[in-house]
């Protein structure tokens, strides 16, 4: 099992979503694809209540694993 953190502020939305290239939540996602690409079978994720800051990296992660899907479909999916 490998941790993997990436701190967002309740109730924000962290600065890779707003446009900059460079923050912790591409690098977190950088390091999932990592995981999955190598063999790695599960990717656990939570935030306090999960349906927030731990959907929004959910449906980020799978919108780079499945491009083919839209927006809604990747929203039904997490």
């Amino acid at each position: 099992m490998k941790y993997l953190h990436c701190p967002i502020a309740e109730g924000m939305a962290p600065s890779d979503a707003l446009g900059e290239r460079s923050g912790p939540l591409l690098a977190l996602l950088d390091q999932m694809l990592l995981h999955y690409e190598g063999g790695g079978r599960a990717i656990y994720l939570h935030s306090w209540a999960g349906c927030g800051r731990a959907g929004l990296v959910g449906a980020s992660l799978l919108s780079l694993l499945r491009p083919d899907l839209e927006a809604a479909a990747l929203l039904e999916w997490v």
